[in-house]
This record gives C-alpha cells, structure tokens and sequence, in this order.
C-alpha cells in the first residue's frame, strides 16, 4: 500500500460547511456549523487532475477514462482513499471577511476556519494494489496544482482557502519539494514556472476539447504589489 500524507495550513480563510449549512447572517437564530470535509478536498483535487489529464490526452472522453481509472466513477470505484484529520486545535471564528465584503448593501461576514488553521490530508492505495506508482505520476501533479494554483471551501475564487503545505510524508522530490515557501516575489515566480514545466513539460501545438493546464492554453500572473497579510491583498 502506498501512502502520502500532507500538512497542510491554511493562508486564507477556511469556509467549509458540511449538513448544517444554514446562513446565520440575517437570522441569528440560525448557526451554521464550519465542517472540513474530504468530499470537498477530493472535488478540487478531481477537478486538477482533470486539467493535468487534458494537458497530454487527445480527447475530453481520454480523460474521463484515465480520470476514472484513478478517482473512479459513478461505474467504477476509486483506488484512491481520501481522508482529511482536522487538528485539535483547529478551531471556528465568527465574522471572516472575504470577497466581496459585502453585495446589495449587506456586508458578507462568514462563520469559518481563519488562516493559520492546519489539517491532515492522507491519501492511499488498497492494500492489495501493487501499482506503486499510482500516488506518483498525474496525481501527483494535480496535488501540486491543488496546493499551489487554488482554494478550498466557498468563495475559493475570490482569494479564500487557499491553502500551503507544511510537511509531507511519503514523497521523495527534492528537486521539487512539494512543502516549499517563497520568500519573495522573484522566488515565486521561479517555483510556479518549473510547477509548469513539471505539469507539462511542451505545448500542446493544437487546439485541445478540453480546458487544460497547458503552455499555449494556460496563463498565470503574479502581482508585483507585496502586501503585508491576507486582509491587505483583499483590500487592496
């Protein structure tokens, strides 16, 4: 069985919610009840392996195909378990701002985990699967984008969730290390461009069906503005 086992921190706020997800903005009567779910961390990572597939494969159906053969399918299951451990002192914090702070008038405070906050992803093969190599290859290069290209949680696109591993078990890259942090701009810049290369090495030199992390298809810009913590990036 392989195994690899992630620590991870979060930068941004944490907005997650899993059964009880009742907007307690305008009802106080209402509370709802932050929940770090493996569902959510599987859909995100499903959602970047899709675009590592669609990098090199010909068609959207080839990726459906070898995404099933990992993450499984509606017919198929997955020969990958998922599960995420919330730290014991994870805790809840009232009043999260995030973009936008506020719509129609009404601010937009949410109930959620605040940055800082670290977790557990732990991801592995049955025990009788002798395929070694299956937490290594596209999947691991989805937990790359994963970690380095988005956010978990809700409001995951206007700069919430994201997300910085803090120590890895189970992966042997130093010439890529997965838990790396940038000191500056230069330094991140650097890192994200051999993440590119590493995801795909050459352009795809055609038109693809499918939307994918890819030289000729694919931009990523950095700011050149250096901001003290998160609140400030979001003000500004």
């Amino acid at each position: 069985m392989a195994q690899l086992r992630l620590t991870v921190q979060s930068i941004t706020p944490l907005l997650m919610y899993g059964a009880d997800n009742k907007d307690d903005r305008t009802n106080t009567s209402l509370k709802a009840k932050p929940e770090l779910r493996a569902t959510g961390v599987r859909g995100l990572l499903r959602y970047w392996l899709r675009a590592v597939l669609g990098s090199h494969a010909r068609s959207s159906s080839d990726v459906f195909e070898r995404e099933s053969q990992i993450l499984g399918s509606t017919e198929v299951g997955s020969r990958v378990a998922l599960r995420v451990y919330q730290s014991g002192g994870m805790e809840e914090e009232k009043n999260l701002t995030v973009l936008p702070k506020q719509t129609r008038g009404y601010n937009l405070p949410f109930t959620g985990f605040p940055p800082e906050s670290e977790f557990r992803i732990t991801l592995s093969t049955h025990p009788l699967d002798r395929d070694e190599t299956l937490l290594g290859g596209d999947l691991l290069k989805a937990i790359f984008l994963m970690a380095t290209m988005s956010g978990l949680g809700r409001r995951a696109r206007r700069g919430s969730g994201n997300l910085r591993v803090l120590n890895v078990k189970g992966y042997e890259g130093e010439r890529l290390p997965l838990d790396y942090l940038p000191e500056d701009q230069p330094s991140l810049s650097d890192y994200l461009q051999t993440v590119s290369r590493y995801v795909c090495s050459t352009p795809l030199g055609r038109q693809t069906d499918f939307p994918v992390f890819a030289t000729d298809t694919a931009v990523v810009l950095l700011s050149q503005q250096v901001h003290t913590d998160y609140e400030d990036a979001f003000q500004e």
